[in-house]
């Protein structure tokens, strides 16, 4: 079987494509998120052939649709990319003035620009924020965000990374302390989806007891939790 290459990899996006939540993101960056971490098996499957392998991670917490395809978009197509991952979008699906027309117009130009450019696309749909039930008023934009995107997808020829219907996403427990990032473990699941999508063999491995890491919470934890990453 025949392994693609990828030789210019740039991820773009907000805090869960910047790595925050993996455990280990402030003190080892080599494997600081999903990205990194399928950057990592690109790069291994690029090793084995002898083929050179660059990646830059553009991701900034807290960035909104339009600024990943904007900024972040043009530096990216600046490093003439040959792959190219999109997750965006999380920080708009809050709003409640969510303006959809216009949401949709500046995805499908980001994604075209992107495609124009030659590069292989990945683009992830929404979460399904299941697991909080604080976050249930979420759940239907969520919905209408995944299925815009996944249309746009199949417009402009993207793979689409199915975070939507990924049932370890559901459990609570896959997310780090703050339920708003993915935990290690599911940092480490998103990556290997993001592979399969691109036909590479490589894989991040990790032990069953890891993906659903973190416990429930408790009454204090939920209160501190409340205060500390909610209401801010």
């Amino acid at each position: 079987m025949t392994v693609p290459l990828f030789h210019r990899y740039v991820a773009i996006g907000d805090s869960l494509t910047e790595g925050l939540g993996d455990d280990r993101f402030h003190w080892d960056r080599t494997h600081g998120g999903w990205a990194d971490r399928l950057a990592a098996i690109v790069h291994e499957s690029n090793r084995r052939q002898g083929e050179s392998f660059a990646y830059a991670n553009l991701a900034v917490r807290s960035r909104k649709l339009e600024q990943v395809m904007s900024t972040q978009l043009d530096h990216a197509l600046a490093l003439t990319p040959d792959l190219v991952t999109v997750m965006a979008g999380g920080n708009n699906l809050w709003r409640k003035d969510i303006d959809w027309h216009d949401l949709r117009r500046v995805y499908r130009d980001g994604l075209s620009r992107l495609r124009d450019s030659g590069a292989t696309v990945l683009v992830a749909n929404s979460i399904n924020p299941v697991h909080v039930r604080a976050f249930a008023s979420g759940r239907g934009r969520a919905a209408r965000m995944t299925e815009m995107i996944e249309s746009l997808a199949a417009e402009v020829n993207c793979g689409v990374i199915d975070l939507f219907r990924l049932s370890l996403l559901h459990d609570v427990r896959s997310w780090a302390r703050d339920r708003v990032h993915f935990g290690q473990g599911a940092h480490s699941v998103v990556a290997n989806q993001a592979a399969d999508l691109l036909g590479l063999t490589d894989r991040i491995l990790m032990p069953e007891n890891e993906l659903l890491a973190h416990a429930r919470l408790t009454t204090s934890d939920w209160l501190m939790w409340l205060t500390k990453d909610v209401t801010p």
